[in-house]
């Protein structure tokens, strides 16, 4: 005879409650394979020695090509953090906005490509459940010249600095993340 699970049951008598060690062995995640970005990570952005957490978020299209992998573990060293990666302003807007519920998100540093920096800038102004610091790549594949630098700086001052390099960048991102710790 088989058994029927009645419509509703108390979460403290539930049958699918874990031993202490089999809860311990599930608990960790592992990292995602490399070479294989995940922007729905919850752990992205965990301080490798899992001391305090920080966010820090790569939003360039370049996040994605076949290249990144070296940029992204560059990126990754240089701060100490696991790096989170969106394509677009977009999709990283979509992250903030399923977030904005969430109690005690730590603040994260962003590093945006000039291409999604317009955008991603205006939503972050207007957004006071996000603490973060931006970190604008402008370098000479995105950055146009007709395009002002500085009028960019005055009009958010959340940007921690607008590179020109991604060496540059990296340098101000890996600097703006231990600052929050």
């Amino acid at each position: 005879m088989r058994q029927q699970m009645p419509l509703f049951f108390e979460a403290r008598n539930t049958p699918f409650t874990f031993s202490q060690a089999e809860h311990v062995k599930f608990s960790k995640r592992e990292a995602s394979p490399h070479g294989q970005n995940s922007s729905n990570s919850s752990d992205a952005g965990t301080v490798a020695s899992g001391t305090k957490p920080a966010h820090l978020i790569w939003c360039d299209h370049r996040a994605f090509k076949e290249t990144s992998s070296t940029l992204k573990d560059q990126l990754e060293h240089a701060a100490g953090v696991t790096v989170k990666t969106h394509k677009t302003a977009e999709n990283c807007i979509r992250l903030f906005r399923k977030k904005q519920r969430a109690q005690g998100r730590p603040p994260c540093v962003i590093l945006v490509s000039w291409a999604n920096a317009a955008s991603l800038l205006q939503y972050l102004s207007e957004a006071k459940h996000v603490a973060a610091k931006v970190v604008v790549l402008c370098d000479a594949r995105s950055c146009r010249k007709t395009e002002s630098v500085d009028q960019l700086s005055a009009d958010f001052p959340f940007i921690e600095k607008i590179a020109t390099t991604w060496e540059a960048a990296v340098e101000a991102a890996s600097h703006a993340v231990s600052t929050l710790h």
